[in-house]
Formats: structure tokens, sequence, C-alpha cells
């Protein structure tokens, strides 16, 4: 004798779903069996149109049961249907949300099915009401009368603490990586979030995208959100031009934890380097031209400073060598 469970066929037009055969999970249990001949018996004989039930996941940001105007659509959420009769409590079904939300499972026997979504850390249903807790994830029942389309709203709310993500983009002179003390930061450059949202995965709807400026002192800030995967990343072409990365971070991917700021997402631009240098020689005709036959000064010390008026410490220091070239 066949099982009922290996008749319905899988023929979803969204989500993504497996068809689980001839397992059972028996009322009370945490593990799974397979079903003999004998135990499947009574599957047989459910007579009928074939039903359909549509799961839809969204984030239920103001807790009022209902998807509204700015709440998403959750992409990649399992989706479980166990058969629950006379006989046990039987998988038929299970399969992730696809882009819209929702999972649809088609060809289903009329009966009582027990509709299940995992449990995630952070995250707490709202909808359907009166949920129930149960083998990792929470559940609600319907009863799939012949020919019956049911359609089952998940919403869920976030309930840890939010976190942040900043920190400074930096002039880094001499592309250490990191900030030394007198390096200033830069403004006015953009920066980039993109946080992977309640699915988990980058490039789906429900990604948190957002934008920060620089302040004067080069700082940013993201604050209010999630816990989870983070990319940040500065815009190139507001950084200014001919500085180049020195952090060798960019993007930047940050594991978020709930209630956690992150303030170590540092950016560092070294300006462009120029050369400056030349020749010393011995001027003996003192016309200010090395004329030809006038050699170079081998071994004078040549120092650099950042000041018109050469005061304080030199910035740099060179030797002129056998021809009295010299370059920094």
């Amino acid at each position: 004798m066949a099982a009922a469970a290996d008749s319905e066929s899988n023929n979803s037009a969204s989500g993504n779903i497996s068809l689980i055969e001839k397992e059972t999970k028996n009322s009370g249990s945490t593990g799974t069996s397979r079903l003999t001949e004998d135990s499947i018996s009574g599957l047989s004989s459910y007579r009928g149109e074939p039903g359909v039930i549509t799961v839809h996941k969204f984030n239920d940001a103001n807790m009022n049961q209902v998807q509204d105007a700015g709440e998403n659509d959750i992409e990649g959420w399992l989706i479980r249907l166990y058969r629950w009769d006379n006989t046990g409590l039987y998988i038929v079904r299970e399969g992730t949300t696809g882009p819209d939300g929702t999972i649809t499972f088609t060809d289903l026997a009329p009966t009582r099915y027990k509709v299940w979504e995992e449990d995630r850390d952070c995250w707490t249903p709202t909808t359907p009401p009166w949920m129930n807790n149960w083998d990792g994830g929470y559940y609600t029942v319907r009863y799939l009368n012949p020919g019956q389309n049911i359609s089952v709203n998940f919403g869920n709310v976030y309930t840890c603490p939010l976190s942040s993500i900043g920190d400074t983009v930096f002039e880094d002179p001499n592309g250490s990586g990191i900030q030394d003390p007198g390096e200033p930061g830069i403004p006015d450059v953009v920066v980039d979030l993109t946080c992977a949202g309640p699915d988990e995965q980058f490039g789906t709807a429900d990604d948190i995208i957002a934008s920060a400026t620089t302040d004067a002192n080069g700082r940013y800030l993201f604050t209010d959100l999630p816990a989870g995967m983070c990319e940040v990343n500065p815009d190139e072409t507001t950084v200014p031009a001919g500085y180049e990365l020195t952090t060798n971070n960019d993007p930047m991917t940050v594991d978020l934890g709930p209630g956690e700021d992150f303030l170590d997402a540092d950016f560092g631009y070294q300006p462009p380097r120029f050369t400056l240098g030349d020749r010393v020689w011995y001027d003996q005709n003192q016309n200010g031209i090395q004329d030809a036959n006038e050699p170079g000064y081998n071994g004078a010390a040549v120092d650099l400073f950042d000041n018109a008026t050469c005061s304080g410490a030199p910035i740099a220091s060179a030797t002129t060598d056998a021809n009295g070239n010299y370059l920094f």
C-alpha cells in the first residue's frame, strides 16, 4: 500500500518546497522515525478534492497582526506542514518562503494540519494569535476541507535590543591602515550600509539599505539596526580624487550582535604621493645654473619641512648621491 504522502505532488508556484516521504513525528516525541505500512494504512481512506494551503511571512514591526505599508515580506523562512490524524503526526511538506514571503502547498489531502514556522533568535510571533511553541518553532492548526484554499499569515516582530555601526573615514598619509594622532578625518564621504534583513540573505527584498555622510571629523553612524550580517562600503566617488584605501576592508563585513555598538568600521585613505628633489652641485661661476662640467655635490644633507620658514623638525631628510642627486 502506498502512503498518502507519497502521492502528493510538489507543484507550488512560490517558495522552495521539499516533499517529505514516509516520515512521522508522533505527538510528544522529539525524534523522527520512519513509517511502516501498518502505521500508514489509515491514510488511504481520505476522499475528496485535494486542497491548498498558502503561507505568507512578514515583518510585523508594529505588532498589530496586519502587514502594513513598509512592513516587508520575509524570504527564506522555513515552513512545515504536519498532517495530524488519528494515526499520528506526519511531516508531509517543508520549504522556505519565496521573495514575496509566500510558500504554497498544493494537492493536499483534506484533513487537519499543523502549519509550523521555525523559531529564530530575536524574532517573536505576533500572528496568528495563540501560536504554540513546539519542536523548535511555532504552529497553528488548520482543518482543510475538500477543495479548500486556506491562507495562513505568519507575522513576527524583532524583539532584541537594536544595534549600531560606525566610526571614521580618515586620511592616512603614512599608509599604516591605522588612524594615528594628527591624521584628520575626511568630511563629506558617503558611506553605504547593507544588512541582510530577517531572511539572513544579501540581495533580497528585505535587505536594510542606508547611507550616511561623514561629518567635519570624518565620523559617521548608523543606528537602530537589528542583529545580523551587514556590509559597510564607502562610496569611492565621494572620496577625494587620487586617495587610495589603506585599510583593505572595502566593503567591511560586520556580524552585528543584539544591542552591539560596533564602532570600529574605520576606513583609511592615503592622499596622493608626490616626489620632490633634484640636485646639489658646485656652482663654480656662481650664476645659479648648473653649467657643463659643474659637478654634483656628493654627501650633502637635504631636509624637507612642511612650512615655508623651515622651522621645527624636518618631515624627511635625504643625502645626495655621487652625482649630487636627491629625492623625497
